[in-house]
């Protein structure tokens, strides 16, 4: 592991280059909000509290967005590491006004949303490096690394966790020497969920929110398998993909929420994208289809080809689901089917391969493209709606791409992390300039 560092205001790594956004198209914001009938644990109303949004992995807020080009705000930061993960190292998650950021220096970081402004920071200890993306429930923040998960009050003292604001408390992961988190941590029944690898294999876990107590671990997967992406929960039970077996097998997993029991198992035919639960169905992609199964037995309701995806987890709006598709051959692009049946209703090309999971509005879906382009389109037709592209450009230096790398929605704020270290939110009522001043 790394050694421990401090880092003080002065020492806060920050790029200074001029940024500037090409506008394809420019709009203003406008922001409708209403509330889904899902239950109470499951809504989060405006707030992008996890890595999908919520324990369903819609992915989805809803609310009718006008996308924009205005930028509300950017921030830079530097590599410390030099990883191939760049210097933001997980899709930015929203709560209670403010993004939170982990970033490879081993810091964790809340700005406002509104401006961008730093509200605290925290450094891991001893240098410990991310494992997963962080979630936040309860007033709380929590995260993991190699050995152990935090978790950081988000407003002050709370009686729950009662620690300061932004210091965090450190829980050790009992039982194994050696172990890493490896999917985002998703809360639900005042527990935490999430998989991790260890000596003895991956094993989903359910830890308490209060005191990180292990509630249960379930057995080992087969085949050196590791479970990868992340939890859904719906009806008191928990659906997970895993891949990377010796034996090549690649399954879908079906858990019991309250003792961690493997209900049913589905082989698929390569690895599968997070597993998305909308009415009592259940949705992912492989490398080959996208496919409907019922939530009680793993039964197949339907399936339909696909052309690749690099991402394989669909968005649902209304009737239809949505997955991007990745191929040298057939091009990259989006496809919608009829989520009851499976028919082909549209297909899309883009000019380059989708690189963020998509995310949705009640009218659009969102996602970044490898040529550092922000596309909404209509779900009704594939039609682009809107598209910005995002490049950082320096005097006497040629342009440099910003690689979007992961977007949360809130209300009039579409909020992306790129692999470069930039992190922007288009939003707000557009102005005569759409270059406003770095925070950093």
């Amino acid at each position: 592991m790394g050694e421990s560092r401090t880092m003080g205001l002065s020492r806060r790594n920050v790029l200074s280059a001029i940024f500037v956004v090409c506008i394809v198209l420019s709009l203003p914001v406008v922001a409708t909000c209403k509330k889904r009938n899902l239950p109470e644990e499951v809504y989060h109303g405006t707030d992008w509290p996890m890595y999908l949004h919520d324990q369903h992995n819609s992915a989805r807020i809803d609310c009718e967005i006008t996308p924009t080009s205005n930028i509300a705000w950017r921030v830079d930061y530097k590599s410390e590491r030099n990883t191939s993960e760049g210097p933001i190292i997980t899709t930015p998650v929203i709560y209670r006004n403010k993004v939170f950021l982990l970033l490879d220096d081993g810091f964790i970081r809340a700005l406002d949303l509104d401006d961008g402004s730093e509200i605290w920071e925290n450094q891991l200890e001893r240098g410990h490096v991310f494992g997963s993306s962080l979630c936040a429930s309860e007033g709380n923040v929590y995260y993991g690394d190699w050995f152990f998960m935090y978790a950081s009050s988000v407003e002050g003292r709370q009686e729950l966790c009662p620690y300061p604001e932004g210091r965090p408390e450190l829980y050790p992961i009992p039982d194994e020497k050696e172990i890493s988190v490896i999917t985002p941590m998703i809360p639900g029944r005042d527990a935490l969920y999430f998989a991790t690898n260890s000596d003895d294999g991956s094993h989903l876990r359910s830890m308490s929110m209060k005191d990180a107590h292990p509630v249960w671990k379930s057995e080992v997967l087969k085949g050196g398998s590791q479970y990868r992406n992340a939890p859904c929960i719906a009806n008191g039970r928990i659906y997970l993909a895993s891949g990377g077996g010796l034996d090549g097998s690649q399954y879908i997993y079906c858990i019991d929420q309250d003792n961690g029991r493997i209900m049913w198992e589905r082989s698929t035919y390569s690895m599968v994208g997070a597993v998305v639960f909308d009415n009592d169905m259940i949705y992912s992609a492989d490398g080959f289809s996208l496919f409907c199964l019922q939530h009680e037995d793993g039964e197949e309701v339907w399936s339909s080809d696909i052309n690749g995806s690099r991402n394989q987890t669909p968005v649902i709006i209304g009737d239809r689901v949505v997955v991007d598709e990745s191929s040298d051959n057939d091009g990259y692009g989006l496809v919608c089917f009829n989520k009851d049946n499976g028919n082909l209703l549209w297909r899309t090309r883009t000019d380059s391969q989708v690189r963020t999971p998509l995310v949705a509005t009640s009218n659009v879906i969102i996602f970044g493209t490898e040529k550092g382009e922000i596309q909404s389109v209509d779900p009704k037709d594939g039609s682009t709606v809107h598209t910005v592209r995002l490049v950082r450009e320096s005097p006497g230096i040629s342009d440099i791409t910003l690689t979007p790398k992961g977007i949360a929605l809130s209300k009039n704020r579409v909020v992306v992390t790129t692999e470069e270290g930039t992190i922007i939110c288009l939003g707000g009522q557009d102005e005569a300039s759409n270059q406003p001043s770095s925070h950093r």
